[in-house]
Order: C-alpha cells, then structure tokens, then sequence
C-alpha cells in the first residue's frame, strides 16, 4: 500500500475525478507509447483526429481486428495504402512493424496531416510513408500497384461505398481490403460492397464489441486500486457497438 500511495502522489493531484485519475494513471503507464496490441512501443502524439486517443494509447483499439492486423505484419505486403488515416495510427504503425513496406496515408484534415508526419518523424519511417489529402477515385487509382502485394486500409465515414469501386478503380479486383463499413451514415453500404465484391474475394465481416475489464491491458499493480475498475475501462471504450459496426476483411480470390 505504501508503494501504491507513493505513486499516487507523484500523479494524481489533490481534488480530481475517478475518472481523471485514472487518466492520469494511463498517462503515467503510457508515457506516449502504445502500451500493448500489434503496435506496442509506437512513439504516440497527444491528439487524435475523429477517433478516441485513449484505446490507441493502450493499444486495445479496435480489439477486435488484432488477430487480423497480425496477420497483415506476417503477410508479404509491399504497399499499405490507408484512406482515411486520421494521425496515422495504422499508417505509421505499419510502416514501424514492417521494414520493407511502401505506405501511402490519404488524410483529408490539415491536423491529420501534420500529426501523421509528426509521428512518422518520432517513429523513424519517415522515408518510407507519403502522405497526400483527399482521396477520390481517381487518386486511389493512380497510387494502385502495378505488381506485388497491397493492402487498402479503409476509414472514410460512408463514402467507402464511392471509394472501391473496381469499375473506377480496376486494380481493387486484386488486392485485400480491410474497411470500416458505416451503414448508420448511408444505408446499406455493406450489402452494396458484399454484392460488388462477391465475384473477387473471400469476404470475412467482424462485428465490433464493447469493452470489459478483461480487455484493460495495464496489471492491477500499476493502478490505483482504490479507483473501481471501470472508471478505468471507460477510457477504452470507442462508442463502436452502439452503431452496430462491422468491418469486412476482403481476400483477393486470385492474384
């Protein structure tokens, strides 16, 4: 206990909330890292863009593609294309876990623009990511591989279902596809791309899910533990399950 109250007061200032002293608590643990998951030990910016900065800070964001994302680090990808790559959680984080990989970040905000480089720089990769702004078919097309292996990462809050068009965009018949579906923003998104893609690639869909204190990553030794375990857990939460939110992981059926 006295090793729990000394840390306590190296942290948690008098007259804060539950909830802000287990921020700080994840702030203390952290220190700008990722904590945990398939991007363990990123150097991390104190911003993120249109997403919760705490789940990737502990790295459970997004739990439920992990087994996915460690099978992209295995893969013999040699361009990641990410659209809609916010501070480039995926972006640099792919292009840390793979050495020999190209990535290509499409980031419509300026703030997500800068932060990408920021962290790119932090993180060594710099010379290996390429970021551009808005990406329309067009723009996705031109940056399409003509050989190898590539992975489009997708994140663009319904306009997905314009974004892999294979009429517009020839070379999506031959390449994974990993995508956010946003059915709560244009309806019926998922059943159009299932349709479209149907012919091309073996489509897996995972549903996303809460959180529970099973999923909290840093031990029970490194907390306080007179703060009730879910004042800690609420920093992991993404609001995800509550849209009903699925992704689709889309393998090319021929090379």
């Amino acid at each position: 206990m006295s090793r729990v109250r000394g840390i306590a007061k190296q942290i948690v200032p008098k007259a804060l909330y539950p909830t802000q002293i287990a921020r700080r608590v994840i702030d203390w643990n952290t220190r700008q890292r990722v904590y945990t998951g398939p991007f363990r030990g990123m150097h991390y910016v104190g911003a993120s863009v249109g997403s919760w900065l705490y789940p990737k800070l502990l790295g459970t964001y997004e739990l439920e593609l992990h087994p996915i994302i460690d099978s992209i680090i295995k893969d013999e990808f040699e361009t990641i294309i990410d659209v809609g790559a916010a501070e480039g959680y995926y972006a640099v984080g792919f292009a840390v876990r793979k050495p020999n990989v190209r990535v290509i970040a499409f980031e419509t905000t300026p703030d997500g623009q800068q932060l990408i480089a920021r962290m790119a720089a932090a993180n060594n990769v710099t010379d290996r990511l390429t970021i551009y702004g808005e990406c329309d078919p067009a723009g996705l097309a031109a940056q399409m591989p003509e050989r190898g292996q590539c992975l489009v990462l997708m994140d663009v809050e319904g306009a997905e279902n314009e974004l892999l068009d294979p009429v517009r965009v020839p070379g999506l018949a031959h390449v994974t596809i990993l995508v956010e579906i946003h059915d709560h923003l244009r309806a019926g998104t998922g059943d159009a791309l299932k349709a479209r893609f149907a012919a091309t690639h073996a489509i897996r869909e995972v549903p996303a899910g809460g959180r529970t204190a099973a999923d909290f990553p840093i031990p029970a030794w490194k907390t306080i533990p007179l703060i009730p375990q879910r004042y800690y857990v609420q920093w992991m939460h993404e609001r995800r399950e509550s849209y009903h939110m699925r992704w689709f992981f889309m393998s090319p059926l021929s090379p």
